[in-house]
């Protein structure tokens, strides 16, 4: 981590310095406005990255308990149908839970880093937080794979439905 120089290492009183020296503390004063701006211009960055993240994860949350009760409305209607629903229910529910799970890693690793970044102490905490969004990701494809299976059964619990109702859907 680059550190600045303190104000002190600047000259206060001008007159009494020379040319060069004057040259030497204006490069000086350059080149730290240019790596603040530099380092400004990556916080706002990766300001704006995380609080997408955090506004998906809300978006996500409230998508979650919409379809975790609509799952159970579902189940209590139809659980007597066959044991193969709460099968169907279970593996729903485990993705719900690793979802969940991956978010709440995701949101312990971005408050690391909010909090690495208030004390400047921010290179621990970014890894982390790029860990915890690896983790999401991986865990997003695993959880893709899950619903495809449940959605392949969801087919074929619709197709026996239809055989025992006695009609086409």
């Amino acid at each position: 981590m680059k550190t600045f120089p303190s104000t002190s290492e600047f000259p206060l009183k001008i007159v009494n310095l020379n040319r060069p020296q004057l040259e030497t503390a204006y490069l000086d004063l350059r080149e730290n406005y240019k790596n603040l701006k530099i380092s400004r211009g990556l916080h706002v960055f990766h300001s704006k990255a995380k609080t997408a993240i955090v506004q998906d994860n809300q978006a996500i949350q409230a998508t979650k308990l919409d379809l975790e009760s609509r799952l159970r409305a579902i189940a209590i209607k139809e659980a007597a149908f066959s044991k193969e629903i709460y099968e169907i229910l279970d593996e729903v529910t485990d993705a719900f839970e690793q979802f969940e799970d991956a978010g709440n890693r995701l949101l312990l690793g971005y408050e690391e880093y909010e909090k690495g970044r208030q004390t400047f102490a921010g290179g621990r905490a970014i890894k982390s937080l790029l860990d915890a969004v690896r983790n999401f990701f991986a865990s997003w494809n695993l959880i893709k794979d899950l619903i495809k299976s449940i959605a392949l059964k969801q087919k074929s619990m619709n197709k026996k439905l239809e055989q025992v109702n006695g009609r086409t859907r």
